[in-house]
């Protein structure tokens, strides 16, 4: 498929740092879109866009954004109203792990504007924009704990779980038109957020996914699919969430991996 053809010339990534979104940046420029960088560190995000410059040939523009700012969303419609943005990349997250009760409520708020408020914003404004022009594509990230409780890590699970429910509704309200939505679920993934909040010890991470293969295999459905879970074992453990178990248990099973290292924190 030729996503710059199809869809138009930039693709706005918001959370290009590093991780899944520095992958998805990565796989635009490499198929010859330009691309619009939001993160919050203006040196890694200037690195970036030098580094897709020179290396495919295409054009960038780094734009420093916290989106966990009330601002975020209208900042980032005001700095691309004069480009072709023709797909809208969303990975940014934010999350810490921990008793939520035991949470400083500022940073579940970050958790909900990042995840929410930003997002919604931008999904409202981007699919009417690509709705007026008949084109455009949007392509979101979400994660296993959207499907089930995530014990120390819920009111991250409960900000996913409404960007995949939001995402796969509205997908389906533009399936008669030109506009592809995609919303892909991925499960552990070696990216810098992952390691950080891992218990303490050794990690295995023989079964997590590297963040260029869940952009690879997930930019395959888009067009496709509306809602995709990327990587065998993560679809697997969707069934065993899903199928086999009763929510009480899946919430049991998902907080015992955390409980020892979390409980009291």
């Amino acid at each position: 498929m030729n996503l710059k053809q199809k869809y138009g010339e930039w693709a706005l990534v918001c959370g290009a740092t590093d991780g899944i979104g520095k992958a998805f940046a990565e796989y635009f420029a490499a198929n010859g879109l330009s691309v619009v960088l939001v993160g919050r560190r203006a040196e890694k995000l200037q690195a970036l866009a030098e580094e897709l410059e020179q290396g495919y040939g295409v054009k960038s523009m780094a734009v420093p954004q916290d989106l966990t700012a009330d601002s975020a969303s209208e900042n980032l419609i005001k700095a691309t109203e004069s480009l072709d943005i023709g797909i809208l990349n969303y990975v940014a997250t934010f999350h810490k792990m921990g008793r939520y009760s035991h949470a400083a409520y500022p940073d579940i708020q970050k958790i909900i504007d990042i995840n929410i408020n930003t997002y919604a914003k931008l999904l409202h404004h981007f699919t009417a924009l690509f709705a007026a022009r008949d084109r455009g594509a949007v392509v979101t990230m979400t994660s296993l704990t959207a499907v089930t409780a995530s014990p120390y890590n819920a009111a991250y699970g409960a900000a996913k779980a409404f960007q995949l429910i939001l995402t796969e509704g509205v997908a389906r309200e533009f399936h008669d038109a030109d506009v592809d939505i995609l919303v892909i679920t991925a499960g552990s993934t070696q990216t810098p957020d992952w390691f950080r909040n891992q218990p303490q010890g050794d990690i295995d991470n023989s079964q997590a996914m590297t963040p260029q293969e869940v952009v690879e295999e997930g930019m395959g459905m888009l067009g496709k699919a509306n809602s995709y879970i990327v990587g065998r074992i993560n679809q697997d453990a969707y069934k065993k969430y899903t199928a086999e178990m009763t929510r009480d248990e899946a919430a049991a099973l998902m907080g015992s991996y955390f409980e020892e290292e979390y409980r009291d924190k």
